[in-house]
């Protein structure tokens, strides 16, 4: 879950500095992030590489088990859940109680971008000779003059939602088969905007955000997909 706002370059550790007392009891575990930007070019016949030192990008709280992340940026704020995920609500709830705390030290002037994005792996039963058709509902397609055998894909689309002004990143990977044939299904809902800081004003855009991250899902899975899960 993301709020992007317009980077400040005044933002520094110092800045959110006071969390890590704060939020001791749920994120114990606290990493600076700095930033290195590296650049080669060819001078005279030669690779010449430069670097430069970004300075000062965030701070990265991590729960007692490290599966849930809050980042404290210079150009926003993202919660991260990995696996096992819970649900919609605790992690809506949660960046709610969070974010307040980022717009009281980073003091952005408005939020430039709300996301959610959901990577989820798909373990597919898939027998020899099986279609992806039967987990799928837009796998790649093969000319049928060419053999059907596949060994690894990357498909991506994006779609809009013209009614709430939406985007979707939406990719389908199948990684080169080396044990359980795995689908990654990375969904990307996004809306570019200036919107109002306060939680209140951003709570229809996120559930705009999560409607149609479901419609995606969703639409994408067979029911014989959507029973493996239940």
């Amino acid at each position: 879950m993301d709020f992007r706002v317009e980077r400040r370059s005044d933002i520094s550790a110092a800045s959110f500095a006071d969390l890590r007392e704060l939020l001791r009891g749920d994120y114990p575990q606290v990493d600076d992030q700095r930033g290195l930007a590296a650049k080669i070019e060819v001078r005279d016949g030669k690779l010449v590489s430069t670097t430069e030192d970004l300075g000062f990008q965030g701070l990265h709280f991590k729960s007692g088990d490290g599966l849930t992340v809050a980042q404290f940026r210079s150009d926003g704020f993202t919660l991260n859940r990995l696996a096992p995920y819970r649900n919609w609500q605790t992690l809506y709830g949660e960046a709610a109680r969070l974010w307040p705390l980022y717009v009281e030290r980073a003091a952005p002037k408005a939020v430039l971008r709300v996301a959610l994005r959901y990577i989820n792996e798909l373990r597919l039963p898939l027998e020899p000779g099986e279609d992806f058709d039967l987990y799928l509902a837009a796998p790649p397609r093969i000319p049928n003059e060419l053999p059907q055998l596949l060994s690894a894909f990357l498909v991506r689309v994006v779609l809009h939602d013209r009614e709430h002004d939406l985007a979707c990143n939406v990719i389908q990977v199948l990684e080169p088969l080396s044990g359980p044939i795995t689908v990654k299904l990375d969904i990307d809902v996004f809306r570019a905007d200036e919107f109002p800081t306060d939680i209140g004003s951003l709570d229809q855009v996120f559930q705009h955000l999560h409607d149609f991250k479901n419609r995606v899902f969703f639409s994408h899975l067979t029911e014989r997909t959507v029973k493996l899960y239940e």
